[in-house]
């Protein structure tokens, strides 16, 4: 079975636009302390199996969320349009897995309160098959 979460960090890591904006700063569910701005932390925050009546192939459809952090508004809103430019109706390759689609279903920037920190969450939805 592939990691769908290693797959899908390196699919965004392909766009010469997401790494030239972050390079490699890109980490699942936790950055390094006193990380470099701007940066993102993605996790999968559900996991349902949805199955297919017409193939019987249960199809996968867990959603990510991408946390983008850093100094300054602009440079949030820069990676995260970077980030929905890459996953926003993929279809194809996802490394080793196969996506049927992938849809942008939220989007939302805010303040880190009593901080200086911009925060744009992008939640996307993958939709896959297995195998």
């Amino acid at each position: 079975m592939a990691n769908i979460e290693g797959q899908i960090r390196a699919l965004v890591l392909s766009n010469g636009t997401v790494t030239t904006l972050i390079s490699t700063r890109m980490y699942y569910l936790i950055a390094p302390d006193q990380e470099t701005f701007p940066y993102v932390v993605y996790q999968d925050v559900s996991d349902p199996h949805v199955p297919n009546s017409f193939d019987h192939i249960a199809s996968r459809q867990p959603r990510f969320q991408f946390d983008v952090y850093g100094s300054s508004a602009v440079s949030v809103v820069d990676v995260r349009d970077a980030i929905i430019g890459v996953l926003r109706w993929h279809q194809g390759t996802v490394g080793t897995l196969t996506a049927n689609g992938i849809q942008i279903a939220n989007v939302q920037s805010m303040l880190v309160e009593d901080s200086v920190i911009y925060r744009s969450i992008i939640d996307a939805i993958v939709d896959y098959q297995e195998g």
